[in-house]
């Protein structure tokens, strides 16, 4: 039921800080729930890339671009030993402090057998936007967690389909084509593409965006410690154990209710407030969501936490089980239509506002 799962290759020790390892304006804004601060260490991607793709010849193509971006992103924190053998295993210039997390990430496009990386001019860029029309490629982020106790590597994969080609599309296309998708893999983003381009997506959207957020906490949270932060109530499930309630509740729905739900069940771990929230005392503990880029729910971890502090395993999948059918019923009054349930909700908030 979920798009993404991390792939752990190591541990990490507790942390307090973290260090995003890339000037990406998505990622930082992806990532501002963790207040990171920003550093870069440069590093010869093309060298890197291509060194990969040599030691990787007549495997799929996806594989390849994995493993070149796993390599990537672990330059990119300093480490350089991972496809070459005769380099340090660490880059001299950049040296890890305690008590702090560094994140690099690197996202590759797989299209027609071919990796998409950033393009190179607008000609290229142009290429690659039309190469997309009517087909389905391949988007891999990998991911690399570094501390000064460990590392932790892990990939996440999206399918995406665009619609076919109609000459309507055009000038849609000539004014999306702007010097700003030289900066982006494949050559587009998916949070401001036009709508009518985009005909489905299977997995994470951010994985194509910059990086799954859910995959990234649940690698994390075991080993995340808050400035200040205080110890939740021993009884109180761990987001591990947050996320295999939700499985075991998916488990118990119907097939036919996850009918075009393409983003799937995600879990965010922040504590989600209503923005009409007028006291920070209205939580949302799950939401359904239509978008570009399709359909999905999402279920915030650190809300339960919040609004139930004192659950032990068995309270706690009663509330989630009550979220988790509502949301669902949004998904399937929205495929029939219907929008009763939507406005049961706007009378809720409008109650709340006049007794607040």
């Amino acid at each position: 039921m979920f798009s993404t799962v991390p792939q752990e290759n190591g541990t990490l020790g507790f942390f307090e800080h973290v260090v995003l390892m890339s000037g990406s304006p998505r990622r930082r804004a992806l990532l501002a729930f963790l207040h990171p601060r920003r550093e870069h260490v440069p590093c010869d991607e093309e060298a890197i890339r291509q060194t990969s793709l040599a030691k990787t010849v007549g495997k799929p193509m996806v594989e390849r671009a994995a493993i070149a971006a796993r390599a990537l992103a672990y330059a990119k924190t300093g480490g350089q030993n991972l496809v070459d053998s005769d380099a340090e295993d660490q880059n001299e210039a950049f040296s890890l402090l305690s008590n702090t997390l560094y994140i690099a990430a690197d996202t590759m496009v797989v299209h027609n057998e071919e990796i998409y990386n950033k393009p190179r001019n607008m000609a290229e860029a142009e290429r690659m936007m039309r190469s997309y029309f009517g087909k389905t490629h391949t988007v891999v982020t990998a991911v690399c967690l570094r501390t000064l106790q460990g590392m932790l590597q892990y990939e996440t994969f999206a399918e995406v389909t665009f619609s076919p080609y109609a000459p309507q599309m055009e000038s849609q296309l000539q004014a999306y084509l702007t010097p700003q998708l030289l900066d982006r893999a494949g050559a587009y983003g998916l949070q401001d593409m036009p709508p009518g381009f985009l005909a489905g997506v299977n997995g994470d959207p951010y994985t194509v965006i910059g990086f799954s957020v859910s995959a990234l906490w649940r690698a994390i949270a075991p080993y995340y410690v808050p400035d200040g932060a205080t110890l939740p109530p021993n009884d109180f499930p761990s987001i591990a154990d947050f996320e295999q309630i939700v499985r075991e509740l998916a488990d118990e729905l119907p097939d036919f209710l996850f009918r075009e739900l393409n983003g799937q069940i995600q879990i965010q771990p922040q504590v989600e407030l209503h923005p009409k929230a007028r006291h920070d005392d209205l939580l949302v503990l799950g939401r359904y969501i239509r978008d570009t880029l399709g359909r999905h729910i999402e279920l915030y971890y650190g809300s339960f936490k919040e609004q139930f502090p004192f659950c032990n395993r068995e309270e706690l999948k009663i509330h989630v089980r009550k979220t988790l059918r509502h949301e669902f019923e949004h998904h399937v009054e929205e495929l029939a239509g219907n929008h009763d349930l939507a406005k049961e909700d706007a009378r809720f908030i409008q109650d709340y506002l006049q007794h607040r």
